[in-house]
């Protein structure tokens, strides 16, 4: 009688539709440290530590997970902290994000709350350095439009 209900169990198991492996996500637990670069070409969540690049469709850092390197990805989703880079065509910060980068994307959404420090950059948008005019006034090319600081210390856009 055992023999014949594990063989029901492994037919029920056998029948069932397998995932594909483009569906199937990775997953660095919470007591998971990883010294070293990941990389896969599907999803990844990571609720654990890495200290190496993270390369993948797909990058979901949890709010436990931690990158100590570069994330390169389609879209990355961020609720953890990362500090070495954000490369990918979309990212999302949620509200208890710690970046402390630069993030290079296409699209990007930021919920209240997020903390970022460093660059964020849009590839196809090359910023100048500022300029100094005067001794005084500096002027910044951001998405087409100029800005001007003078000793005040506050951006305003530069009147054409």
């Amino acid at each position: 009688m055992f023999a014949r209900a594990a063989q029901g169990f492994v037919g029920i198991l056998a029948s069932m539709p397998r995932a594909s492996k483009i569906g199937l996500t990775s997953i660095v637990g919470e007591n998971l440290h990883i010294a070293g670069n990941l990389t896969t070409g599907g999803d990844v969540q990571i609720d654990g530590c890495i200290e190496g690049d993270v390369q993948g469709r797909n990058i979901t850092v949890g709010i436990t997970g931690r990158v100590i390197g570069k994330i390169v990805a389609d879209e990355a989703v961020i609720s953890g902290s990362v500090s070495g880079g954000i490369v990918a065509h979309s990212v999302v910060l949620t509200g208890t994000a710690k970046v402390a980068c630069s993030i290079r994307q296409e699209r990007m959404s930021v919920e209240a709350g997020a903390q970022i420090a460093g660059l964020v950059e849009r590839p196809e948008l090359q910023l100048p350095k500022p300029s100094r005019m005067n001794g005084e006034t500096e002027i910044l090319l951001i998405d087409r439009v100029y800005w001007t600081r003078q000793k005040s210390n506050r951006w305003v856009p530069l009147e054409a």
